[in-house]
């Protein structure tokens, strides 16, 4: 399960946002997005950031606070 922070770097990710722009819109440093999309990735299995915004595409359509809320 992804905690509610990696859920918003996901959701990030999954609408094609750059670790420079999620970083920006987060309020996070770009280190801070590389450590959560390393965990996103060891989580989910993938091992590159294209496989990972396929698989998280399907987010986008999601609200957010139903990806912050999620176990």
């Amino acid at each position: 399960d992804l905690t509610p922070a990696e859920g918003r770097v996901a959701r990030e990710i999954a609408v094609g946002a750059s670790l420079e722009i999620a970083a920006g819109n987060l309020g996070l440093s770009i280190e801070t997005v590389r450590t959560y999309i390393k965990r996103i990735m060891t989580k989910t299995g993938t091992r590159r950031q294209v496989e990972l915004a396929v698989l998280l595409s399907g987010l986008s359509r999601l609200p957010p606070s139903v990806i912050e809320q999620a176990p």
